[in-house]
């Protein structure tokens, strides 16, 4: 009976962080532009379009394929500014597996179950943040 409370009790809290995560996934907000700010757009931290500027001068009836090259220019870059914020994302990853080997005090298995990850995906997140 204990182990099965001990076993829901991991499971709520490996749906909490992943929860955290992506509430944090979502607010993430990143700007991309191009033709020198004529087009703007914001991407959440799932790349998710949020939001479109263009400015009036942009738009032209006879020029629609420059808009529409310079609206993938700003997506492209916006999407490589949240891969750039990978760096964050690393971090709110290292922070939920810190925590996760706290409340297994320190068993890789459990904090594993608690991610929801294997064994070996934990080993190996460990090893790359340097914290095996």
């Amino acid at each position: 009976m204990k182990n099965m409370m001990d076993l829901q009790k991991m499971l709520k809290s490996a749906k909490e962080m992943q929860d955290r995560l992506q509430k944090e996934l979502a607010a993430l907000r990143v700007e991309g532009s191009s033709g020198g700010g004529m087009v703007t757009v914001v991407l959440d931290g799932h790349k998710a379009l949020q939001s479109i500027r263009l400015d009036p001068e942009v738009v032209s009836r006879d020029d629609v394929e420059m808009l529409q090259d310079l609206i993938v220019a700003a997506f492209n870059d916006g999407a490589a500014k949240v891969d750039e914020q990978g760096l964050v994302l690393d971090d709110v990853e290292r922070r939920l597996i810190a925590e996760a080997m706290e409340r297994a005090s320190g068993n890789q298995s459990k904090a594993a179950r608690l991610l929801g990850v294997s064994r070996d995906t934990l080993r190996y997140r460990l090893k790359k943040h340097g914290m095996a």
